[in-house]
């Protein structure tokens, strides 16, 4: 479901502003110099984060969780902060902070697996308290439908795209220069698996790889080896949205991705929800970022980078259902990606 720049404009006037929250999250806030409205969707995105989880890198907390885990969905895989596309009649259940449209609210978005492959939404009973008002926690039963280019990879792997090329920041590490993808693309493949790769808009070569490593449990990530001899010259190293390490570079909810994919062409989608604070967590928890907008089968592993800064933000995974009979597109968040695979992205 599209969301306009009216339905940011006025869900932001409803929200507090960044001093009505954490300190260090109103400091991130104006170091980031956000404009209005973003400096709002940033600084309530975050602050709600900070409440949900109870504690996030960097970031003093001094209460518990907000919600204990026994209030959450058995089936939940997946949970983010802002922009929520709303079915028919929810916005009247839950009557703030939705837009007039009544097609948007913002708070808490849980994705959960769908029982039976039946896609439905309901808020939990329990609401987060942030600057004395209480915010919606809206749980979405969806199924994530895998979207599975530097080369794209191809034969073996399931048809998928790829994000950017990659250098290790390990030490003993297993391959020298790699292409990143999505690792759904290539989970059925056993490491040292040879990959063809097929030409993208930019590259011809290389024209094989192998998987020489791979995310586990949530992190939806992997690399494919190249010979370094192929590494193409002039690639400058892709900067990554998050207050870690930079604060200056951040995503608000609403702010416009660009999303250049093996069968979808380069093209604007914007950011529903994220983690706004992008802490590593390992491979323990997915951080994900919900588009407006899905891409198309053979589109995953794509990049997603951000309008304003050029940096890289997510590596697209598939489509899920929106709530209201759509379908959104969810991403891997990339700073996580490249942390746990300690990789360094270059473009």
């Amino acid at each position: 479901m599209e969301l306009t720049q009216q339905d940011i404009n006025e869900i932001a006037e409803l929200l507090p502003s960044a001093d009505d929250g954490n300190t260090q999250i109103a400091e991130i806030t104006r170091r980031a110099d956000l404009s209005w409205p973003r400096n709002r969707l940033f600084a309530a995105a975050a602050n709600l984060q900070l409440l949900m989880e109870g504690i996030v890198p960097g970031i003093e907390q001094t209460g518990s969780p907000a919600i204990t885990p026994a209030a959450l969905p058995a089936r939940m895989f997946g949970v983010s902060y802002g922009f929520i596309s709303l079915k028919e009649g929810l916005a009247k259940e839950i009557e703030w902070p939705v837009s007039k449209s009544g097609k948007f609210g913002f708070g808490v978005s849980i994705l959960a697996t769908a029982p039976a492959g039946k896609a439905s939404q309901k808020p939990l009973e329990t609401s987060i308290r942030f600057a004395r008002r209480q915010f919606p926690v809206i749980v979405t039963y969806t199924r994530l439908e895998p979207h599975g280019i530097p080369p794209h990879p191809g034969n073996p792997s399931t048809v998928g795209s790829s994000a950017c090329w990659v250098k290790p920041a390990m030490k003993n590490p297993p391959f020298d220069r790699g292409i990143l993808t999505a690792r759904h693309v290539v989970e059925h493949l056993s490491l040292g698996t040879p990959i063809d790769l097929d030409p993208s808009t930019d590259h011809n070569t290389p024209n094989q790889g192998h998987l020489a490593d791979d995310g586990h449990c949530a992190v939806d990530a992997a690399v494919i080896k190249i010979d370094s001899t192929d590494w193409p010259a002039g690639l400058s190293s892709l900067s990554l949205l998050g207050p870690f390490p930079n604060p200056t570079h951040v995503v608000a909810p609403g702010d416009p991705v660009t999303l250049d994919g093996r069968l979808t062409s380069p093209g604007n989608r914007s950011v529903l929800s994220h983690h706004p604070l992008p802490g590593y967590w390992g491979s323990m928890m997915g951080q994900r970022l919900v588009l407006d907008a899905q891409a198309q089968g053979g589109d995953s592993g794509a990049l997603a980078t951000h309008n304003h800064t050029g940096a890289g933000v997510g590596i697209y995974m598939g489509g899920i259902d929106d709530g209201n009979g759509g379908r959104n597109g969810l991403c891997q968040d990339l700073y996580q990606a490249v942390r746990y695979l300690e990789v360094d992205p270059y473009l």
